[in-house]
């Protein structure tokens, strides 16, 4: 017989509770704040490549990626798009500048897969800020460090080759959604020859003439999902840094 009572009753934890148990800063919450802190949270879905928000609309909420991966991206006035960074769960945050003085976003937020997003409004966040100092001072060390990940990426965009930031690309999406395969280290997604261009800034053009001489020279190969297999590690940590 199904058990029709609320996961808090059978002394579950909802499976919004996984994702913010996840957050960096929640971590050293009490039973009482994070229980005071999940009631404010709405879960949202997203179908893949569906928009989350775009540069105009309101800075009233931030986000926490549950299940999915969601891209934050900004287009050129020519219509060019650069990925500024990739979230996938464990409760990574976005659209944290909602918590200074912006009151647009500035950026593109879209879902890269089919994701699931809890959602916390910025009044509420800002006042739970104002009670809990450590939480305030781990946000304001995460919106420096998301800066300091865009600027190594425009800082990569001047100063490397093609070859050089498609080398470094592959070796931290090995890390971030990598598995351990008998051929090497396989990124887990499928990425599009186009979404890793606009990773690093390329053409699409680059990124595959790139990758064919990659695969010639054994650094990398394909399985039957299209998924990249770093075969040679050591020879892309050498590209990346010639």
């Amino acid at each position: 017989m199904n058990d029709e009572r609320d996961p808090d009753e059978r002394g579950e934890k909802p499976i919004r509770f996984w994702c913010l148990e996840n957050v960096e800063f929640l971590r050293n919450l009490t039973e009482v704040e994070r229980a005071e802190f999940l009631k404010q949270a709405q879960v949202h879905s997203y179908r893949k490549d569906q928009p989350i928000f775009q540069p105009g609309d309101l800075c009233d909420t931030v986000y926490f990626v549950e299940e999915g991966l969601v891209k934050i991206y900004q287009v050129s006035p020519a219509g060019r798009k650069l990925t500024l960074m990739l979230l996938c769960g464990r409760g990574q945050p976005f659209g944290v500048m909602a918590l200074a003085e912006c009151e647009r976003r500035q950026f593109y937020a879209q879902a890269l897969a089919e994701s699931r997003i809890c959602l916390i409004s910025r009044n509420y966040l800002r006042y739970f800020t104002r009670k809990n100092m450590l939480v305030c001072c781990k946000i304001i060390n995460l919106m420096g460090s998301r800066q300091t990940e865009i600027r190594v990426k425009l800082e990569e965009m001047v100063f490397k080759t093609v070859p050089q930031r498609l080398a470094t690309l592959l070796l931290k999406l090995s890390i971030e959604f990598g598995e351990q395969t008998p051929d090497g280290r396989r990124i887990g997604i499928a990425f599009t020859h186009q979404e890793l261009a606009e990773l690093i800034g390329a053409s699409r053009e680059h990124v595959v003439a790139t990758l064919k001489r990659f695969r010639e020279r054994q650094f990398i190969t394909l399985d039957p999902a299209r998924r990249i297999i770093l075969g040679d590690e050591l020879a892309l940590h050498q590209q990346a840094n010639v």
